[in-house]
């Protein structure tokens, strides 16, 4: 019998030799080649000279050794010098910022009211927090940018340019997940294959740079705060160059619920309990925040809009690893705008006034926190309204 255990043993020894060669040799192959996330290599600038007295987007990488190239930026291609009489308007923010492209529509806007030139440079960066918004707002006062428009906070708890948001100890399913190239470049491949078949799938869906971190409440407390330093930050900038400047509050969408919510059930089997069963559960368990969000949400079916809103309200809040803006945030921005005296775009209440009952979801979003090209469109005119009407200002009080 010991026999026969000890000629299994050697049997799956032999077996899987080959197996931990082939891994062990992809991982140091892919390590010495480069492939790994580099969250400094995000804190180059968006953009860099180049030939002809042009600026141009900088190629992000996911190392210094340039191994995998990352459509980090919208490719952008402008003088470095400033055309006489043109204005520069500067977007400010992370993916949802990239998505506007090179945001034609709001220099035609502007061009048209206005009657004068508009360059406008997209800083937008995959996955980046505020903390890399105070870099690009300091570039863009560099670039001699008359605008600057932020629309940031999504990533408060997940910026990829903060490595507090996704240290995960090397060890245990997550640890393997976080820390093998081999895991990365299997995701990484699967990834660009999908979206070659689903063009509409957002490009920054990468899944080898997710992140794993969950937060205390005293850690989500110094991440509110230092999201509100980065925001008076750049105020400080643009006030002491004298441009001007525009924050807008987020919007996200609310009937989809946090991809974090500590709950035992599968989000099928929250909707298939019954409210009384959803209450009685919440008592129980008042953390279960899948469980909260379909009660709020039968609330504001059965006509209690206070109470469900409110319910909703607190399960983004309460995520321990919130992965879209909330309440907190826009209450950020916007105590900022006003303490600052800086125009305050709200950009979740003009998504919140054309969604159905008020909820934002996938008729202006295409997930959690992304704006599909309707909601973009209306996010776009109303920056376009406010920057033209202070440009209309501004002439006036010039001609004075």
């Amino acid at each position: 019998m010991t026999g026969r255990r000890v000629s299994r043993a050697r049997f799956v020894l032999f077996a899987l030799t080959p197996v931990a060669v082939l891994a062990v040799g992809g991982e140091s192959a892919l390590r010495i080649c480069g492939f790994r996330f580099n969250p400094h290599d995000l804190n180059r600038p968006v953009f860099e000279r180049s030939s002809a007295g042009y600026i141009e987007t900088s190629d992000f990488f996911t190392d210094e050794t340039r191994f995998v190239p990352s459509p980090f930026c919208v490719p952008q291609r402008l003088p470095a010098i400033k055309p006489p009489g043109t204005t520069r308007v500067a977007l400010l923010g992370a993916s949802s910022v990239y998505l506007l492209g090179t945001a034609e529509d709001l220099a035609e806007q502007i061009r048209r009211t206005t009657g004068k030139p508009v360059e406008v440079l997209n800083f937008g960066l995959l996955g980046c927090g505020s903390d890399r918004v105070v870099l690009a707002a300091r570039e863009a006062l560099e670039l001699d940018a008359d605008i600057v428009v932020v629309y940031c906070g999504h990533n408060t708890f997940t910026s990829f340019s903060d490595p507090r948001c996704y240290s995960v100890p090397p060890f245990g399913l997550r640890g393997v997940v976080r820390h093998s190239r081999v895991v990365q470049a299997a995701w990484y491949v699967a990834d660009r294959v999908q979206r070659q078949h689903n063009p509409a799938v957002h490009p920054g869906t990468q899944n080898f740079f997710a992140q794993q971190k969950t937060y205390s409440e005293a850690e989500k407390q110094q991440r509110y705060r230092e999201f509100e330093e980065h925001l008076r930050e750049i105020a400080r900038l643009c006030q002491r160059a004298r441009r001007r400047l525009i924050f807008s509050t987020l919007a996200y969408n609310v009937l989809l619920p946090p991809y974090v919510h500590g709950s035992r059930f599968e989000l099928s089997q929250v909707k298939g309990m019954s409210t009384n069963a959803l209450e009685a559960w919440l008592q129980q368990r008042p953390t279960d925040l899948l469980v909260k969000h379909e009660l709020g949400l039968r609330r504001i079916a059965a006509g209690d809009l206070r109470i469900g809103h409110e319910l909703i309200e607190q399960v983004f809040v309460e995520s321990p690893r919130p992965d879209r803006a909330n309440r907190r945030i826009n209450d950020i921005a916007n105590r900022v705008a006003r303490e600052a005296g800086i125009c305050l775009v709200d950009g979740h209440q003009i998504v919140e006034q054309v969604s159905p009952r008020r909820l934002p979801g996938s008729e202006l979003l295409n997930d959690n926190c992304h704006l599909n090209d309707a909601g973009n469109r209306l996010l776009i005119h109303e920056i376009g309204r406010i920057i033209c009407e202070q440009t209309c200002t501004v002439d006036q009080s010039a001609a004075l």
